[in-house]
């Protein structure tokens, strides 16, 4: 069942949205709840009342499924006294920063098998990037700036998509990807800090060869060089596009590893078993779920 608390508090206010989610969990009696909050001064304002979430996670498994964290963000004082279990979805920086409260689990996004795997088709793109790309946005300065360096050294690149850009559906995102040869992203968020963004695995699903830029958390899951090619400037970028696209073999070899990991490894079923597990609830295993479970232990003694 999904409660849309934000539309709710915008509708009818925080107190009486808080209300209904309180009376909506006594009918349903779910065994696990999962919120993902929004973050800044405007969910202070639409997210449930602290009390509430307080309420909650005394009566029921709550799992807080958190965006933007950040290393020394607050989490200590914000939300781990409000809730059971926390979920950091989108930066290994920030599990492993908090990673001794035993209510921080990991909780990466990886990509859904139903819509993301390689359809084989022509791979008639040879470079594409999907996402918002605004040359007036200093958030994402590298996004227009390289893009446009490589087309304009001649570089055939589908760009588009993006949130703030064109809407493309699932199928139309997916399908860029498996007729691209090469897939570009600039895994950072708008403080220019390294993000693990589920466009990592979504690429790597649909087996396009993936490149990111220094710094990406991709690397504390993926091998630079045998799973995916990292870049450090745009004329770096440059150079690996051309000899990966001169060169089959070698970019469909580092594609396939990326490829053969992305599923066989840091699947979103190993994901949320990991999850599921740490949450108290019975997952069966199998060698793939004890190879990740193997991995995020190597990965909780890096620095």
């Amino acid at each position: 069942k999904h409660f849309y608390f934000d539309v709710l508090s915008k509708q009818f206010g925080q107190t009486k949205a808080s209300e209904l989610l309180l009376e909506d969990i006594a009918i349903f009696e779910p065994d696990l709840i999962i919120y993902t909050p929004l973050g800044g001064a405007l969910g202070d304002q639409l997210n449930p009342l602290p009390q509430t979430i307080r309420r909650i996670s005394d009566e029921r498994k709550l799992f807080l499924y958190l965006f933007d964290a950040k290393p020394k963000c607050g989490l200590e004082w914000k939300w781990l006294p409000l809730v059971n279990y926390l979920g950091i979805a989108d930066s290994i920086s920030s599990f492993l920063y908090y990673q001794q409260d035993p209510k921080i689990i990991m909780a990466y996004q990886a990509a859904s098998p139903r819509d993301f795997y390689n359809k084989n088709l022509q791979r008639d793109i040879d470079v594409s990037f999907v996402g918002s790309i605004d040359p007036l946005d200093q958030r994402l300065p590298h996004r227009h700036e390289y893009t446009k360096f490589l087309k304009d050294n001649g570089v055939n690149i589908w760009i588009g998509g993006g949130q703030r850009g064109q809407r493309l559906s699932v199928e139309e995102y997916c399908n860029i990807l498996n007729r691209s040869k090469i897939s570009l992203s600039f895994c950072r968020d708008g403080n220019g800090l390294p993000v693990l963004k589920q466009k990592v695995f979504e690429i790597m699903n649909c087996g396009a060869l993936f490149l990111d830029d220094y710094g990406t958390e991709a690397a504390r899951l993926f091998e630079p060089d045998e799973d995916f090619v990292v870049f450090h400037s745009k004329e770096e970028l440059l150079k690996l596009v051309r000899c990966y696209l001169a060169d089959n073999e070698k970019r469909e070899a580092i594609a396939q590893s990326g490829y053969k990991k992305a599923t066989a490894i840091y699947s979103v079923r190993n994901v949320w078993g990991y999850v599921f597990r740490k949450l108290g609830f019975i997952v069966p295993d199998d060698d793939s779920f004890c190879l990740y479970q193997a991995k995020v232990g190597e990965l909780c003694l890096q620095p």
